[in-house]
């Protein structure tokens, strides 16, 4: 596959502008409500990051110096601006340790501590991918090749039994920790594996038909049966519609 996909940089991009316009314009007390959408936001970029951060892994893991180049290249993109953050953050009195910021478990420390300053509420995402980043090389390169789509898709359930199990007396737990976004972020990797494994070209009709009604699925999730079972089994659903549509547009949909 070609390394770059303008059209993916399109949607991280209108991903990230609606997380910015729901925390600054859909959440606030005086806020137009149907602007809090940017949930939907930080889903898409989960896929997203599962789809390119899996597809950089099984493209170069048998190269020479593949642990070194892939872990300074994602220190070298994200610590210099966070180290910045978490200073500020530090000298204007947080909530957690500095130790719970600087190990990436502000997404844990909530279940147990309450959330940190409104303005650091955003890190939970980031120590979610900086986990997954931890994880995810080793499930590709530990893993026998013919068995990895099956160790991708007991991820993916895992996920979904990891919130039916934790949400009902931590719901908190169930939202932010990395087990129970993995549906999501698997989802991403298996797409990923799937357009380099599978005549994709001859899927596409379905592919390009199959977010629509998984969309309108977990919509129905929420509507019958209330937000507690959508955010237990409608980001399942969610995901899977966006790695079918990611998968569409990197083969040119």
């Amino acid at each position: 596959m070609d390394k770059r996909i303008p059209q993916l940089d399109g949607i991280r991009g209108l991903a990230a502008l609606t997380v910015v316009v729901a925390h600054y314009f859909g959440e606030t007390a005086s806020g137009f409500k149907p602007l809090s959408i940017g949930w939907l936001g930080v889903e898409v970029f989960f896929v997203l990051s599962g789809f390119l951060i899996g597809g950089i892994i099984l493209d170069a893991r048998d190269q020479p110096g593949f642990w070194r180049g892939f872990f300074l290249r994602r220190a070298a993109r994200i610590l210099p601006v966070y180290l910045l953050t978490v200073a500020l953050v530090l000298a204007m009195g947080a909530t957690f340790s500095p130790w719970v910021y600087l190990t990436f478990t502000q997404n844990m420390a909530p279940a147990f501590q309450g959330m940190d300053l409104i303005f650091t509420h955003p890190l939970w995402t980031l120590a979610v991918e900086e986990q997954f980043y931890l994880l995810l090389p080793l499930v590709i390169v530990a893993t026998p090749r013919r068995l990895l789509p099956a160790a991708l898709g007991a991820m993916f359930v895992g996920a979904l039994v990891f919130r039916m199990i934790v949400y009902p007396t931590n719901p908190s737990a169930a939202s932010l920790f990395l087990p129970a976004r993995m549906d999501l972020l698997s989802a991403g990797v298996i797409a990923a594996w799937a357009a380099r494994h599978l005549p994709v070209e001859r899927l596409m009709l379905v592919l390009r038909i199959a977010p629509i009604p998984l969309l309108f699925a977990a919509s129905g999730v929420h509507r019958v049966f209330g937000m507690d079972a959508f955010i237990i089994y409608g980001q399942s659903l969610i995901a899977l519609g966006v790695a079918a549509f990611l998968l569409t547009v990197s083969k040119g949909a």
